[in-house]
């Protein structure tokens, strides 16, 4: 039987998305359970409960196949347009090669249609995919690294002019501003409005395989002048990096 999944599905469902995604090591697949909890356990603007389909074995009543939905804004050129992200596309091994996945593909499309999405997006494994109408089309992970050897030390006496803090609930103003000022770098961007951002900062757990810490870069003067999203320690990779107009970069 498909139906949507409910909040007291919860457990179920992550046990089956920790089982079913094992071929991705056991420290992703527990970071993929721990992102379904977090989907199905707290409020968040493109995703609830009901935004996960559901295959239940009715003879048992267990979960033996699932994928999820999220709403998302993307830009194009500058213009907003909905976004159907799809994620967590697992099947149990004993049920395999019966069109579930196809049928909730189905189910899923239908309801991104019902939500003005004109398109729809999944990351990961994309020859797969092709059989559900889907093409590759964008690259994913791409970033500029650099070795921080290449940061100048600061000479004797000389003190830093900014400084980074952690994020507070009276930042989300800011952020949000600056990122949709930095958006218009980019041809193709994911827009986040205030309320995702207030998600971002204080909604999700640190194990979330979407979540990053979210920093203020200061001037001296306690000027706000810049952003830094990071995962864990900020040298192993900022997921954003955006500096207000007029702020010099080097």
């Amino acid at each position: 039987m498909l139906r949507r999944a409910r909040r007291e599905d919860t457990e179920s469902l992550v046990a089956f998305n920790r089982s079913v995604h094992t071929y991705a090591g056991p420290g992703l697949a527990e970071a993929i359970a721990d992102w379904t909890r977090e989907r199905m356990t707290r409020p968040h603007p493109g995703v609830s409960p009901a935004g996960f389909t559901v295959v239940e074995d009715t003879r048992t009543g267990a979960i033996v196949s699932s994928l999820c939905l999220i709403s998302q804004t993307w830009g194009y050129g500058g213009v907003p347009l909905g976004v159907g992200r799809v994620e967590t596309v697992g099947t149990h091994p004993g049920y395999r090669r019966r069109g579930l996945v196809r049928a909730q593909f189905r189910e899923v499309h239908a309801w991104s249609a019902v939500r003005g999405h004109l398109l729809n997006y999944i990351g990961g494994l994309p020859n797969f995919y092709r059989q559900f109408g889907y093409e590759p089309a964008l690259d994913q992970q791409s970033g500029r690294a650099g070795p921080s050897g290449y940061v100048p030390a600061l000479a004797e006496r000389e003190v830093e002019p900014y400084r980074v803090r952690p994020a507070e609930e009276g930042d989300v103003h800011f952020i949000a501003h600056l990122a949709e000022h930095a958006a218009g770098r980019y041809l193709v961007t994911c827009r986040r409005d205030e309320a995702l951002w207030r998600f971002e900062l204080g909604g999700r757990d640190e194990r979330d395989l979407d979540g990053h810490h979210l920093a203020v870069i200061e001037s001296a003067a306690g000027e706000s002048a810049g952003l830094l999203a990071y995962r864990g320690d900020p040298e192993a990779g900022v997921h954003a990096y955006e500096l207000t107009p007029g702020v010099s970069w080097a």
